[in-house]
């Protein structure tokens, strides 16, 4: 299907991505950057046998120099802070690759149902870091959607599913659905309530791509306050002490730097089973229970096993 978005050039970038709950695509590397970036990320991916799991493919930014020049990324961050003001903060990042002839998809989602933030404010900037395509597995979205309300999520453990909660919409209606293609070094922006999802790649080369997710800093979890998240402050000031600050790793897999990762992932393990969810406590419970008995369960104990490394 062709987009039939307003293209940014013609539309103010917070006008379309307000109206839409999307923008893209945007030019935000050089070539230069781009072959850096990727570079890097390939060695990354190589030095774990492209075997992406529950703790090396989240918060990256954490612990390796390059994933947090490039979430800091001066360009990236002018353009989140059109979106969501001055005051902003990097509270994720997560690895997307799909190896060619892969599998791996995800499902029909909403990240505001599991980011659970006080207030529904914030987006995801994925950077392509390859070309991205229909073919290899690019994204899809709805536009609009943002406006429509919470969806009813349910947790599908099938082997294919990349989110690791297993969370899908099962009823989507797909006639507005849209792909986001893009080229090597740009950037797409949505929505924390937009409706999302990716197929798999069918393509002969891998699929590389970094989402990093920003939120205002006046956001915070509204769910197991107690047990602090972290945050990287990328922009103004810091409004609370909801977060723990990230520190900045002076280089890849800075001794310092990986502590607090190590603490980080244990948060969110709790977070993840527990904790940032909408959904009342029995269906929670419930919820939880096809996640502790499906294969993704060994993802969570290790979280627990590597704090101890």
């Amino acid at each position: 299907m062709q987009s039939n978005l307003t293209s940014s050039m013609e539309m103010p970038v917070k006008e379309e991505f307000l109206k839409q709950g999307t923008s893209f695509p945007h030019d935000l590397l050089t070539p230069e950057e781009t072959k850096d970036f990727r570079d890097k990320l390939v060695a990354y991916l190589e030095s774990v046998n492209w075997k992406l799991d529950a703790i090396n493919r989240h918060k990256p930014h954490m612990y390796l120099k390059w994933a947090n020049d490039l979430g800091r990324h001066p360009k990236l961050v002018n353009m989140v802070k059109q979106l969501l003001g001055e005051d902003v903060l990097l509270w994720y990042s997560v690895i997307f690759v799909k190896p060619a002839q892969s599998k791996g998809r995800v499902p029909w989602h909403q990240d505001s149902t599991y980011w659970a933030m006080n207030k529904e404010v914030g987006l995801t900037a994925w950077i392509a870091l390859s070309d991205v395509n229909v073919e290899n597995g690019c994204m899809y979205v709805v536009p609009g959607s943002h406006e429509t309300g919470g969806y009813r999520h349910e947790i599908n453990n099938s082997a294919d599913n990349m989110l690791h909660r297993g969370q899908q919409i099962a009823d989507v209606n797909e006639e507005s659905k849209v792909p986001v293609v893009l080229k090597p070094g740009q950037v797409s922006f949505h929505d924390l309530r937009l409706l999302h999802m990716s197929g798999p790649n069918q393509s002969v080369h891998p699929r590389l791509g970094i989402a990093f997710r920003f939120i205002p800093a006046s956001n915070f979890p509204r769910t197991l306050k107690w047990l602090k998240r972290s945050a990287t402050l990328v922009s103004g000031k810091k409004v609370h002490d909801y977060f723990i600050d990230d520190p900045m790793p002076k280089f890849d897999f800075d001794p310092e730097a990986m502590k607090s990762f190590r603490r980080s992932i244990r948060v969110a393990a709790v977070h993840t089973l527990f904790g940032d969810t909408s959904r009342s406590g029995l269906r929670k419970a419930l919820d939880t229970v096809p996640i502790l008995i499906s294969r993704k369960s060994a993802d969570y104990f290790k979280y627990w096993k590597n704090l101890a490394e």
